[in-house]
């Protein structure tokens, strides 16, 4: 069984969320609150397996109730919000900054009417065994990292860089296009699986919050030095050894289009060890096949150690499987780029 805590300030919302999730058999509504406060109280009597939280709240507002609870005793948190256009953008920027999961928007009736109220049954079940850690557990370079240290950095031409992340990943993203040199005398693009029609929002976050022209990756379209680029929605990302985006649809792999697997594999097939590839924070397995071929034409691979993920999944298994050459915490992964510029 699931164990929900509904955070919500309007009565009438609580009542149809839990109406939706109680739908579900596998999911209990364990407990309610009406404000930031009384949600830390809720959690730390019931000890949820996820939290839906609403922001804007009297006493503590959502924010300050996401941050609080991810430093004193971590849940996965999913954002409701009914905020629409530009506003939530920043809503979206904000909560995964915090360290919630996702932002969904808020159901206006049951399931079976309302795609919102399946959606967020959906990903209860799919965020609820995430294992998420403390935010203020942001050191350690221990044995693990150390067993892998199988890189030393010195010269070496680097023609494009590739990363991949699911769960935590765009504050992971923000953090290591913030510490990269600029400018870069090579493209970058980006694999991040993310709730449809949220790609945008991301991109602009991005331009606006590091020292990057962020965009959505276009068909055939001339990839620049130093620009960063995002795979679309719905579309696997691939590059050419000319410099060019190619997108293609022919369906999930690893359970995603787009995959990170398809594009760092492309990266090993038109540069080889000429390419880089990055393994950030995320659920599931995708990526760690397609940084295994990369890695063995001889390019860097690095991913994301387990002590500043939120969720140790798909580094994990891309270490599994021999495809790391390198395991950092997030906060030293662009300075150790930078010295192979």
């Amino acid at each position: 069984m699931i164990r929900v805590v509904i955070v919500d300030d309007s009565p009438t919302f609580r009542l149809l969320a839990r109406s939706i999730l109680e739908s579900d058999p596998d999911i209990q509504v364990v407990g309610e609150a009406i404000n930031g406060k009384e949600a830390l109280r809720k959690c730390e009597r019931f000890r949820p397996d996820i939290i839906t939280m609403d922001i804007h709240m009297p006493s503590m507002n959502g924010y300050e109730a996401i941050q609080t609870i991810m430093e004193e005793m971590p849940c996965p948190i999913i954002v409701l919000t009914g905020t629409p256009g530009s506003k939530n953008e920043k809503i979206h920027e904000k909560a995964m900054k915090s360290g919630a999961l996702v932002v969904l928007p808020k159901p206006k009736d049951i399931q079976g009417i309302d795609p919102y109220a399946n959606q967020l049954i959906d990903k209860i079940k799919a965020m609820s065994a995430v294992k998420v850690i403390r935010r203020k557990k942001m050191s350690g370079t221990g044995l693990i990292k150390r067993s892998f240290d199988r890189l030393t950095p010195g010269k070496k031409n680097i023609k494009i860089l590739g990363i991949g992340a699911s769960t935590g990943g765009p504050p992971a993203i923000q953090t290591v296009l913030s510490g990269l040199s600029y400018p870069l005398p090579f493209p970058i693009v980006i694999v991040q699986h993310i709730s449809k029609g949220f790609v945008q929002n991301l991109a602009k976050w991005l331009t606006s919050s590091t020292q990057f022209q962020v965009s959505i990756a276009e068909n055939a379209r001339q990839m620049i030095p130093g620009s960063v680029y995002i795979g679309q929605d719905n579309h696997q990302l691939m590059v050419t050894r000319n410099g060019r985006i190619r997108l293609k649809q022919y369906g999930p792999v690893d359970g995603h289009q787009p995959s990170a697997s398809v594009l760092f594999e492309s990266i090993a097939q038109e540069y080889g060890d000429t390419g880089m590839g990055i393994l950030l924070t995320g659920m599931g397995c995708d990526g760690a096949s397609g940084l295994k071929k990369l890695s063995d034409t001889g390019a860097i691979t690095i991913a994301q150690d387990e002590s500043t993920s939120v969720v140790y999944g798909m580094p994990k298994e891309a270490v599994a499987l021999g495809g790391v050459r390198k395991i950092l915490p997030l906060d030293e992964i662009a300075s150790f780029v930078n010295r192979f510029i």
